[in-house]
């Protein structure tokens, strides 16, 4: 039964709803990696790197190409593929860049090693993807790699460029415009072929570490934070180390080491301390010649990985990953297929899904191949929900991973209650429930599809409750003013039911009641009696469903005293929903004896 009260100055009670518990399922995803996708560049190209040169949030790509003497740059299209290159002219053999902001202005710059003019060239970005003429710095001979940081404290950034033919490391500091001084060279182990810069010790200064390919070491330069830098100290690593990179490994504060050994097929990770030094090298096998190294999180799992590009690995080149633990140790590598002969590895999420992807330089081929990484689907809504028989209701199904997953559903819906895929990763059941033989549990899987495996399946409960059958009631009413021994008459306000329960016959009947008025202490002089109320519904003001609506006083000849409960309205009859409502008048003889005040009633509609 469902009541509804009102006093004249009328008290309408409410009831309230209490949200339903939903509990969320966790399933593992997988990371795995497409089919690498080829683009052309120059000829040999030596090295890639990521940077978003036209601030668009999308990621571009830089190609040095040493055969060829050019960069090209290719812009990101957000969605994985790139647009076709675009050369720019750099010094004599390049062979490795950096991408930085050099003069503070929200541009993208490159700075570019050549090997074969002993510079480094500086091309400054427009902020639009193009790139003004280069500009050379003479550096020492033979220079192989180029990292860029504030070595001075000036908030300006310099460059520190490792020279494969002199042994040392140039130091060429900024002017925060896009120039730099003259270089200062550092002696480095033998042959130095990558430099990478980093605040080893912890002391807010930062310092270098430069693999050596002629000795199998990499040379620990710490920074004084003046733009000079202490003697070398040389820690042993794998033969013919071509790359270093740098990172907390462990996610301790810690700065680590990881180095792709060419001579030797491995990747040598050395340990920090925090203060400078580092711990014995621990080896993991890679391709063959492994010539870089890039680290990140490759499996999304928060753990840092490595992806070594092997240069000469077979009929097709292939990167190895190996997958971090978290503890500074790897496990074995899955080597992932590439263009023919890859140089470099650079990493990026190119496709803006939040996974991230890789890009190799690949010298034989004349290509960049971009790789991007594929999540298997997880479905991440919950996995249940409730409809109401006659009341229109929606749930989104969720997922995540990459490519986004299709959504498919079996098992029986109830009547008027669809499942559509919207083709973005997430899909929409929604309906009206049309009856109450609709009314139960649906016991349904969901399962999300993708080309990366394995698929995500869900079981989901839908329950379809039964529709209410509701009456509404104005909030109170002010009836006026009258004279003891005289009659008020006056309407309460619009009185509702709502049948949404869908059954056949619809049946239902209105019932109302009062209670006496009263005013001061309540004494007989002070009292109405529900004998002197009466109360008539008039007819139906609005209306909507099949069957029989009958008023329970349809005029004022038909009025009934609520000294009981009357009928108010009624329903027979008919199928489906179904909506009435009234605006009864209320009729109350005063008594003569009454005394002036202000007096109060509940009269009360229930359905049933």
């Amino acid at each position: 039964m469902r009541r509804g009260a009102v006093q004249a100055v009328l008290v309408l009670l409410m009831a309230a709803m209490l949200p339903l518990a939903v509990v969320r399922t966790a399933q593992a995803a997988t990371v795995s990696f497409a089919t690498h996708v080829d683009t052309a560049t120059g000829t040999n190209p030596y090295a890639v790197v990521v940077g978003d040169f036209r601030g668009s949030g999308r990621k571009d790509l830089a190609v040095i190409n040493y055969g060829s003497s050019t960069v090209s740059v290719l812009l990101g299209n957000g969605n994985g593929t790139f647009a076709t290159k675009v050369d720019y002219t750099t010094g004599t053999n390049p062979t490795a860049a950096a991408v930085s902001d050099l003069r503070g202005i929200g541009r993208k710059d490159l700075v570019i090693t050549n090997y074969g003019s002993n510079t480094v060239s500086v091309l400054l970005g427009s902020g639009t993807g193009t790139f003004a003429t280069k500009v050379d710095y003479t550096v020492g001979t033979n220079p192989e790699s180029v990292a860029v940081g504030d070595f001075n404290g000036d908030g300006k950034p310099d460059l520190a460029v490792g020279n494969h033919g002199s042994n040392t490391v140039s130091v060429l500091l900024g002017s925060g415009t896009g120039t730099f001084a003259a270089k200062v060279d550092y002696t480095t182990g033998s042959f130095p072929q990558s430099v990478a810069t980093a605040d080893f010790n912890g002391d807010s200064k930062l310092d270098l570490a430069v693999a050596n390919h002629g000795d199998a070491t990499v040379s620990i330069l710490l920074g004084s934070g003046t733009g000079t830098f202490a003697a070398k100290v040389d820690y042993t690593v794998g033969a013919g180390p071509f790359s270093v990179a740098v990172a907390d490994l462990r996610g301790v504060g810690k700065l680590d080491l990881a180095v792709a050994n060419e001579n030797a097929n491995t990747v040598s990770v050395l340990l920090g301390s925090g203060t400078g030094t580092f711990a014995a090298k621990v080896d993991y096998t890679v391709g063959t010649r492994p010539n870089s190294v890039a680290i990140g999180d490759l499996s999304a799992d928060g753990k840092l990985d490595l992806a070594v590009a092997n240069y000469a690995s077979g009929a097709s080149g292939t990167t190895s990953v190996l997958l971090g633990n978290g503890d500074g140790t790897f496990a074995a590598k899955t080597d992932i297929t590439t263009g023919l002969g890859p140089d470099w590895v650079s990493t990026g999420d190119f496709n803006a899904d939040g996974l991230l992807d890789f890009a190799t330089a690949n010298w034989t081929a004349g290509t960049v191949s971009v790789v991007l990484a594929t999540q298997s689907p997880t479905i991440t809504s919950a996995n249940n929900t409730s409809f109401t028989v006659g009341v229109a209701g929606t749930f989104t199904v969720t997922t995540t991973g990459s490519p986004a997953p299709s959504l498919t559903e079996t098992g029986t819906l109830p009547t008027g209650v669809t499942f559509t895929d919207n083709g973005n990763g997430t899909a929409t059941l929604a309906g009206t429930p049309t009856s109450s033989a609709t009314v139960g549990t649906y016991s349904l899987t969901i399962t999300a599809h993708s080309t990366a495996t394995p698929d995500a399946t869900q079981p989901f409960t839908l329950t379809v409750l039964a529709g209410a059958l509701a009456i509404t009631v104005p909030g109170s009413a002010s009836l006026g003013t009258v004279a003891p021994g005289n009659t008020l008459s006056a309407h309460l306000g619009a009185v509702q039911v709502n049948d949404n329960r869908f059954t056949t016959p619809a049946n239902w009947t209105a019932k109302v009641s009062a209670t006496s008025f009263t005013t001061g202490g309540q004494t007989a002089s002070e009292t109405i009696a529900t004998t002197a109320v009466s109360y008539w519904s008039g007819g139906f003001v609005t209306q909507s469903g099949n069957g029989t609506f009958t008023a329970g006083q349809l005029t004022s000849l038909n009025a009934v005293v609520l000294s009981a409960q009357r009928t108010a309205f009624s329903h027979t009859l008919g199928s489906g929903s179904n909506f009435v409502s009234w605006n009864p008048t209320l009729v109350i003889a005063v008594p003569s004896a009454a005394v002036a005040g202000t007096y109060t009633g509940t009269i009360t509609h229930s359905v049933a």
